[in-house]
């Protein structure tokens, strides 16, 4: 295909599984050195899921665990608390999550 007709593709995409994968680290914030070896935050196609997911990683990086309440602390200082939807949106990926069982 020519980079015309592919601009003009939806990649492959899959919210609910990006959708779970945050809520397994927020179920289980010590599956995130797994997760960390396969997904970076540009590979999220929903751009709020890019930006949970990001600060995530800062919070890691700071040797913090990511919970709602350090989650939305770490999002409202970097001002993409609104772009992810809220404090709702976040709280809401841990109950459509069951287990982090299967995270990796």
């Amino acid at each position: 295909m020519t980079p015309a007709i592919l601009k003009d593709k939806i990649p492959p995409n899959n919210h609910e599984a990006e959708q779970a994968c945050l809520g397994a680290l927020l179920l289980d914030p010590d599956a995130l050195g797994v997760v960390l070896r396969y997904i970076r935050p540009d590979d999220f196609y929903a751009t709020a899921h890019a930006e949970i997911y990001s600060a995530i990683i800062a919070l890691h990086e700071k040797g913090q665990k990511a919970d709602l309440i350090t989650l939305t602390d770490e999002m409202k200082l970097a001002g993409s608390l609104d772009k992810a939807g809220g404090t709702g949106y976040i709280a809401n990926l841990t109950s459509m999550t069951p287990s982090a069982a299967n995270v990796e």
